[in-house]
């Protein structure tokens, strides 16, 4: 809940902020905030929640000319929904982040990146209904230096005529990126600002081809294939092949499935096997997602060597919990999730009956809404 009456103070000397935010009411409190930082020299705004509000450069640039004269350095990315109707007021929020301001006084160049109207359904609150034709919009400057982006495959790059594209090309390419996490929603090939980089997490929603974005990928520690993902076993070996420090995933059961091939590609069930420590198979509720027996006993096949965490979704705690225990002998924890109507609170005497090697010496028990936590010595 938003307090109602939020106030931000700052030390009048400070002279680098950032400041990181997901609700669209906080901005006016923070461009309130900002009045009197006669001595900053740097600033940041990160809004990390696409919402309704457009943002408008001319207020941007009266606040930073009545308040802050000393301001050298001004990075900025919001987010904002965009009905299809209104697609023309673009032009307008970014004329406003286009003014001499911007462009001469100070070269703060900006993109505009715009998503497929099929990109990001959500529902309208003004229809009733969920809308296909809202754009998802991301306004920011460049060079990227934020750690966390969002990248588009039909996007429309609407940039401020005062800077050359090859000016522009050479601020993305030349300069490093903070970027260490990667939101990938829809296919396309690596965009410059990506070759300076340290990606370390990546998030995948859209059919994707691993190959001409290997090199940009050596660093990649976590992964997690979400909604709408689609990745060939060629092309997910070819990317295991090429993210040597990969330790953490997250997946859904049938998309593993589909990316081993029913548990058959060799190939990528070595790679799993070898780099995979942490690994997360289930949402809390997704009963369809959920392992019997059977199906555990093909996907430890694959993990059982190195994984130490797991999250897993089970059909029922008979027989699974005690096979996970006994299959998996370097866990550390494990999150066992249960559908809400099998549910039942387990204890640590349950787990004493169990053919396992844990009791209440070497095992915590934890019991949540949707399941159960074990903390394994």
């Amino acid at each position: 809940m938003l307090p109602k009456q939020l106030v931000l103070t700052w030390p009048r000397t400070l002279k680098h902020l950032k400041i990181i935010y997901e609700d669209y009411r906080h901005t006016i409190p923070i461009q309130q905030s900002l009045v009197n930082l006669s001595q900053l020299n740097n600033l940041e705004v990160h809004q990390t929640k696409p919402e309704n509000v457009f943002p408008n450069g001319q207020t941007w640039e009266q606040i930073i000319t009545a308040s802050i004269p000393s301001l050298k350095n001004f990075a900025f990315c919001f987010q904002f929904s965009c009905r299809e109707r209104a697609l023309n007021d673009l032009r307008q929020v970014v004329a406003s982040f286009s003014t001499s301001f911007y462009t001469i006084e100070n070269n703060w160049p900006i993109r505009c990146d715009i998503s497929g109207h099929y990109e990001t359904p959500e529902y309208d609150d003004e229809y009733g209904r969920t809308n296909d034709s809202v754009r998802h919009v991301i306004l920011y400057t460049i060079p990227y230096s934020f750690e966390t982006m969002t990248f588009f495959k039909i996007y429309s790059k609407r940039k401020n005529a005062d800077w050359s594209r090859n000016a522009l090309a050479d601020l993305n390419s030349n300069i490093p990126t903070k970027l260490n996490t990667l939101i990938v929603r829809s296919y396309s090939t690596p965009d410059p600002m990506f070759y300076q980089n340290s990606i370390t997490n990546l998030i995948i929603h859209t059919l994707f081809d691993a190959a001409p974005w290997v090199n940009l990928f050596t660093n990649v520690r976590n992964l997690i294939i979400g909604e709408g993902a689609f990745i060939s076993p060629e092309s997910f070996n070819i990317f295991l092949n090429h993210t040597s420090r990969l330790r953490s995933m997250t997946v859904r059961k049938t998309v593993l499935k589909q990316l081993t091939d029913n548990w058959t590609d060799i190939c990528v069930c070595h790679h799993l096997s070898q780099k995979i420590r942490s690994l997360t198979l289930s949402e809390h509720n997704d009963a369809p997602q959920c392992f019997d027996k059977n199906e555990l006993e093909k996907v430890l096949s694959i993990f059982a060597l190195h994984c130490r965490r797991l999250s897993v979704g089970v059909h029922s705690y008979h027989g699974t919990i005690d096979f996970i225990l006994n299959k998996m002998s370097h866990l550390i924890s494990l999150c066992a999730y249960i559908p809400r109507r099998n549910s039942s609170e387990l204890t640590i005497e349950w787990l004493e009956n169990l053919n396992t090697r844990y009791n209440r010496t070497n095992c915590i028990l934890t019991n949540v809404r949707h399941g159960c936590y074990f903390w394994l010595n």
